[in-house]
Protein backbone atom coordinates (compact mmCIF):
# COMPACT_ATOMS: atom_id res chain seq x y z
CA UNK A 1 0.00 0.00 0.00
CA UNK A 2 1.17 3.30 -0.85
CA UNK A 3 1.72 5.54 1.92
CA UNK A 4 2.50 9.55 1.57
CA UNK A 5 5.10 10.61 4.01
CA UNK A 6 5.24 14.34 2.76
CA UNK A 7 5.03 17.10 5.33
CA UNK A 8 4.86 20.69 5.12
CA UNK A 9 8.18 21.09 6.48
CA UNK A 10 9.61 17.59 4.19
CA UNK A 11 9.75 14.25 3.96
CA UNK A 12 11.56 13.99 7.83
CA UNK A 13 10.29 12.89 11.19
CA UNK A 14 10.08 13.97 13.58
CA UNK A 15 9.61 17.93 12.57
CA UNK A 16 12.56 19.90 12.44
CA UNK A 17 12.86 23.03 14.78
CA UNK A 18 10.64 25.83 13.79
CA UNK A 19 8.33 23.69 11.83
CA UNK A 20 5.16 24.13 14.04
CA UNK A 21 3.49 24.18 16.71
CA UNK A 22 2.66 20.85 17.53
CA UNK A 23 2.07 18.35 20.62
CA UNK A 24 5.72 18.66 21.98
CA UNK A 25 7.46 18.81 25.24
CA UNK A 26 5.77 22.27 26.50
CA UNK A 27 2.38 20.66 26.50
CA UNK A 28 3.15 16.50 27.83
CA UNK A 29 1.98 18.33 31.59
CA UNK A 30 -1.63 18.92 29.64
CA UNK A 31 -1.28 15.74 27.27
CA UNK A 32 0.49 13.40 28.76
CA UNK A 33 4.00 12.24 27.53
CA UNK A 34 2.93 9.66 25.36
CA UNK A 35 0.49 11.72 22.77
CA UNK A 36 3.62 14.27 22.60
CA UNK A 37 6.20 14.41 19.55
CA UNK A 38 9.25 12.92 21.17
CA UNK A 39 12.35 15.63 21.17
CA UNK A 40 10.50 17.81 19.41
CA UNK A 41 9.68 21.34 21.61
CA UNK A 42 8.43 24.68 20.04
CA UNK A 43 7.68 26.05 23.23
CA UNK A 44 4.02 26.60 23.29
CA UNK A 45 1.97 23.91 24.84
CA UNK A 46 -1.44 25.82 23.14
CA UNK A 47 -1.93 28.19 20.11
CA UNK A 48 0.79 30.48 19.11
CA UNK A 49 1.01 33.87 17.67
CA UNK A 50 -0.10 33.67 14.00
CA UNK A 51 3.31 33.63 11.92
CA UNK A 52 5.36 32.77 14.51
CA UNK A 53 7.23 29.76 12.81
CA UNK A 54 8.94 29.93 9.55
CA UNK A 55 7.01 30.36 6.66
CA UNK A 56 6.42 27.83 3.37
CA UNK A 57 8.41 28.75 0.08
CA UNK A 58 4.82 30.90 -0.95
CA UNK A 59 5.11 32.94 2.12
CA UNK A 60 2.21 31.06 3.84
CA UNK A 61 2.86 30.58 7.59
CA UNK A 62 0.94 27.86 10.35
CA UNK A 63 0.10 24.86 7.61
CA UNK A 64 1.15 22.83 9.82
CA UNK A 65 -0.07 23.03 14.02
CA UNK A 66 -1.31 25.57 15.47
CA UNK A 67 -5.05 25.23 14.61
CA UNK A 68 -6.27 22.36 12.22
CA UNK A 69 -7.80 23.83 9.43
CA UNK A 70 -11.30 23.55 7.66
CA UNK A 71 -11.40 23.41 3.98
CA UNK A 72 -13.59 23.77 1.33
CA UNK A 73 -14.15 20.08 0.52
CA UNK A 74 -16.43 17.93 2.13
CA UNK A 75 -16.00 14.33 3.34
CA UNK A 76 -17.37 12.15 1.19
CA UNK A 77 -17.44 14.12 -2.27
CA UNK A 78 -19.78 16.40 -3.54
CA UNK A 79 -22.89 15.17 -1.80
CA UNK A 80 -25.42 17.61 -0.83
CA UNK A 81 -26.17 15.95 2.24
CA UNK A 82 -22.99 15.68 3.65
CA UNK A 83 -22.75 16.88 7.01
CA UNK A 84 -18.73 16.30 7.82
CA UNK A 85 -16.48 19.42 6.77
CA UNK A 86 -12.56 18.32 6.53
CA UNK A 87 -9.81 19.51 8.55
CA UNK A 88 -6.14 19.20 7.13
CA UNK A 89 -2.78 20.45 8.95
CA UNK A 90 -2.90 19.03 12.48
CA UNK A 91 -3.02 21.16 15.55
CA UNK A 92 -0.66 22.39 18.87
CA UNK A 93 -2.44 18.85 20.30
CA UNK A 94 -1.03 16.86 17.59
CA UNK A 95 1.71 14.34 17.94
CA UNK A 96 0.39 11.75 15.34
CA UNK A 97 2.35 11.25 12.59
CA UNK A 98 -0.74 10.11 10.01
CA UNK A 99 -2.32 13.59 11.35
CA UNK A 100 0.48 15.98 10.31
CA UNK A 101 1.01 14.30 7.15
CA UNK A 102 0.09 16.66 3.76
CA UNK A 103 -2.40 14.12 2.61
CA UNK A 104 -4.17 13.42 5.44
CA UNK A 105 -8.02 14.70 5.82
CA UNK A 106 -9.99 14.79 9.10
CA UNK A 107 -13.61 14.27 9.06
CA UNK A 108 -15.20 16.58 11.63
CA UNK A 109 -19.10 17.01 12.18
CA UNK A 110 -19.39 20.72 10.14
CA UNK A 111 -20.88 22.41 13.35
CA UNK A 112 -18.34 20.94 15.63
CA UNK A 113 -16.20 23.93 17.91
CA UNK A 114 -13.46 23.43 19.32
CA UNK A 115 -10.67 25.88 20.37
CA UNK A 116 -7.82 23.79 18.16
CA UNK A 117 -10.37 24.00 14.40
CA UNK A 118 -9.95 27.27 12.48
CA UNK A 119 -9.78 28.64 9.39
CA UNK A 120 -7.67 30.32 6.63
CA UNK A 121 -8.92 33.56 4.02
CA UNK A 122 -6.95 33.46 1.06
CA UNK A 123 -7.13 36.78 -1.15
CA UNK A 124 -6.21 35.77 -4.79
CA UNK A 125 -5.33 39.21 -6.78
CA UNK A 126 -7.83 39.28 -9.91
CA UNK A 127 -6.57 40.43 -13.56
CA UNK A 128 -5.99 43.88 -13.89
Amino acid sequence: MWEDKRYFWGTDWPPPAGAGNFADASAAVELGPENVIAGYDDGMPFTAPVGSFSPNKWGLHDLAGNVTEFVEDLFGGDSPIAVWAVTRGGDYGTGSEEFLRMATRRPVVSDRRLPQYGFRVVLVRGEE
